[in-house]
């Protein structure tokens, strides 16, 4: 499933399945029509994938989430958690074989990465770092995992603005949903006028009334990618690309992958 899309082509040509996912990339609305389709001539089970929209509507005013039998939930993606998931149950056939509540971690469970514990652990400081101080010390830890470059002279390069954007910094202090979603559109509405003569194309052509954007997606060349940093970055926001591919794969993937990055809302 390409970003952006449903279903390729005819519905009725793909294999049948017990299960099938639509996500709503980005937070913005999938159309489910096609995949609605789709359950009805196989009986499979359909799951909207929400990990990216966790105050999204769609324009009947439906939550995302909401929409299909079972929807699934990222919400360390939207609000400052070390951690966090939820599963919706949204038919009554479902109940019966739902597992207890599992456990929640306040800090980072056993298992997990020593990258995903020191993000858990640096939460509380974020509030008396501020933005700047923030993003040095995430860079330092970075330039320690050995996940950043080299400039050509040989220097340690810490992604992200000196000075970060006012918007992406008011993320640190405790908001509300109607706040976060006020923050979060406005941080893409800032996005779009930066982004508007880099040569960069938005994933989406508009901003519905009743989506909450988990990032601002935009296609770039390599010469498009380097203005739109360059126009970001004077903003105090910053881009990567998305999703991060395995170097196994990267060389084959399609444009619409290689060529696609991300302003994050959230640190």
């Amino acid at each position: 499933v390409g970003v952006g899309h449903a279903l390729e082509g005819d519905p009725a040509a793909l294999p049948e399945a017990a299960a099938i996912v639509a996500v709503n990339y980005f937070g913005f609305p999938q159309d489910l029509a096609p995949f609605k389709d789709y359950c009805r001539r196989t009986g499979a089970v359909l799951i909207e994938d929400n990990a990216h929209g966790l105050f999204s509507r769609d324009e009947a005013g439906t939550a995302l989430g909401a929409r299909a039998p079972l929807g699934i939930f990222s919400l360390r993606k939207t609000v400052p958690l070390p951690n966090g998931a939820a599963l919706v149950i949204n038919e009554e056939r479902f109940l019966a074989k739902a597992e207890p509540q599992l456990e929640f971690f306040k800090d980072a469970p056993a298992g997990q990465g020593p990258a995903a514990k020191s993000r858990a652990s640096l939460r509380p400081a974020a509030a008396w770092l501020g933005a700047r101080g923030m993003l040095g010390l995430i860079g330092g830890l970075r330039r320690l995992r050995g996940a950043i470059a080299e400039d050509d002279a040989g220097q340690t390069v810490i992604p992200g603005p000196k000075n970060p954007c006012a918007l992406l910094s008011a993320a640190l202090r405790q908001t509300g949903p109607l706040e976060e979603t006020k923050r979060r559109r406005a941080l893409y509405r800032l996005c779009e006028k930066l982004l508007a003569e880099t040569g960069a194309q938005p994933v989406f052509a508009r901003l519905p009334d009743a989506t909450v954007p988990y990032g601002f997606p935009f296609y770039a060349d390599a010469a498009a990618a380097a203005r739109a940093e360059k126009a970001l970055n004077k903003e105090g926001l910053s881009s990567l690309p998305w999703p991060d591919l395995p170097d196994a794969v990267l060389n084959g993937a399609p444009a619409h992958y290689t060529q696609l990055r991300l302003v994050h809302f959230l640190w």
